[in-house]
């Protein structure tokens, strides 16, 4: 049988030419998931580049604020240790912290701090915290701060047993003013439902203070106000983001206007903001109970455009947190928990917090403010009929316990009145300023050296006292009321003795 020879274009040169278009395919995909993979790495790479380039920063600023509270510490032993130059800084044989070499090293981090004299009582001193980090890892944090020999001030407190009124605003209605800050020579007031939410006035003449701002409000009811730089922070119900932040470079600036440069909601529902303090560039945050999604908050307020959530804690039953001390590297924490009334927060780091110790007054009144001095810590409580409304905790080493070493009390005012709404202690310790609702005695002033904590002065404002703010450099005291705010000066003489 004869046999054709295939014809050129046969099915055996269709099945070669389909073999080499194949292996074509085969190489484009290789190339294409090696395209695909390269990118997806450089991808990867460069999110974790850019997560390690925000760690890095957020060290940095951690070094520098703890530079600048190393220069605070400093300045409270003694003024004259701050002379101008770059320093390091080390703990010395007693356990303090002193200024060292020219900067301090520590996991690719260089910081030192810069002093520069202002004026005979005043100096500016300056954190800078650098690291390089490979190529590309590399930057700096710097935070400043003017510091005064407050000693010097705080050596002429006058006699806070003989007060006296230097001048006042009353507002019509009931504003129901609440929590105050001192700048410099303007105070903001916030203010309850009925009111504006904050006030700002002009005390620069404590005869004549002033409202400024007029035609501003942040939008509803305030609390807690918190000023860092030019920044102030405050606690607004109604407006879905319960952390306000305003630049206040200029406070007669501020109109209607005028929105935050920042704002943070809290989780957990509306409103649920009640206090604030700060610790260098950390924003403490206590908040309503019940939502079981933390009531004590801390922030990073170094940059005033960024409101950051460090951490948060929920102390046990979920009670809420009305009022915020700080003493060193602890929080103090009055709260709603009935066998908590004094919670103490360990801060040191703020992005790990830890409950490091309690307190249980007796019986179950809320503990509403919390402050600390020496030894000393100093709560508040609701009132009650059969209770002490005011407790002066002396803890072992400084740290209250379940069984302190010792405790006195005194009550605020007779027949279950006398709730302590809000309470503030001079720069030496020697007095305890307190806002109540007594039905005669608002304003009292006892005595935060003896254990008996004897009363020295109290005011009848006819009205409840519901803010209270003790400004050292200038030893005044301002008081808020449901309708007004009133500037108290301390009679002529030594009264810290």
């Amino acid at each position: 049988m004869r046999r054709h020879a295939r014809p050129w274009g046969s099915s055996y040169h269709r099945d070669i030419g389909r073999r080499g278009s194949l292996l074509i395919e085969a190489m484009l995909a290789v190339v294409l998931f090696g395209l695909f993979t390269t990118a997806t790495f450089l991808t990867l790479l460069t999110g974790q580049e850019s997560s390690q380039e925000g760690a890095d920063r957020i060290r940095g600023i951690h070094y520098a604020e703890q530079a600048i509270e190393i220069a605070k510490a400093v300045r409270d032993r003694d003024f004259d240790e701050l002379t101008p130059g770059e320093y390091g800084f080390t703990l010395n044989e007693d356990g303090q912290w002193a200024l060292s070499g020219s900067s301090i090293e520590r996991y690719g981090y260089r910081t030192f701090l810069r002093i520069e004299s202002v004026a005979d009582d005043k100096i500016r001193a300056t954190a800078r915290s650098s690291w390089k980090h490979g190529y590309h890892r590399s930057g700096a944090t710097v935070l400043s701060v003017e510091l005064t020999d407050w000693r010097r001030d705080a050596a002429s407190i006058g006699d806070w047993s003989n007060i006296s009124s230097a001048g006042g605003v009353v507002v019509n209605g009931s504003q129901l003013f609440g929590d105050i800050a001192v700048d410099g020579d303007y105070a903001y007031v916030t203010s309850d439902a009925g009111g504006d939410g904050l006030y700002i006035f002009d005390v620069s003449d404590p005869e004549s203070p002033f409202r400024v701002a007029t035609t501003f409000t942040p939008g509803g009811a305030a609390r807690g106000p918190v000023v860092y730089g030019n920044t102030l922070y405050v606690l607004v119900d109604g407006t879905g983001n319960e952390i306000h932040a305003y630049d206040i470079s200029d406070p007669t600036a501020l109109n209607g206007s005028t929105v935050p440069i920042a704002t943070y909601n809290l989780p957990g529902g509306a409103d649920r903001g009640v206090a604030m303090a700060r610790k260098g560039a950390t924003l403490l945050v206590g908040a309503d109970g019940g939502s079981g999604e933390g009531n004590f908050f801390t922030f990073n307020i170094a940059d005033p455009n960024t409101i950051d959530l460090l951490d948060f804690y929920e102390v046990a039953d979920d009670p809420s947190v009305f009022d915020i001390g700080v003493k060193g590297n602890y929080a103090l924490l009055a709260t709603g928990r009935d066998i908590e009334e004094l919670v103490v927060m360990d801060i040191s780091s703020p992005s790990a917090l830890a409950q490091h110790a309690s307190y249980n007054a007796v019986d179950v009144h809320d503990g509403t403010a919390a402050r600390a001095y020496g030894t000393g810590f100093y709560l508040g409580r609701a009132a009650g009929t059969t209770i002490d409304e005011f407790l002066m905790i002396i803890g072992a080493g400084g740290t209250p316990s379940g069984a302190p070493s010792d405790t006195s009390g005194a009550d605020m005012g007779a027949g279950g009145e006398g709730t302590v709404n809000d309470m503030a202690i001079d720069t030496l310790g020697c007095y305890v300023f307190l806002a109540t609702d007594s039905s005669s005695k608002e304003l009292q002033i006892r005595n935060a050296r003896s254990k008996d904590i004897p009363e020295e002065q109290y005011v009848d404002l006819t009205t409840d006292a519901r803010g209270v703010y003790y400004d050292m450099m200038a030893d005044r005291l301002y008081v808020s009321t449901n309708t007004g705010f009133t500037i108290f000066l301390p009679g002529i003489g030594d009264g810290c003795l």
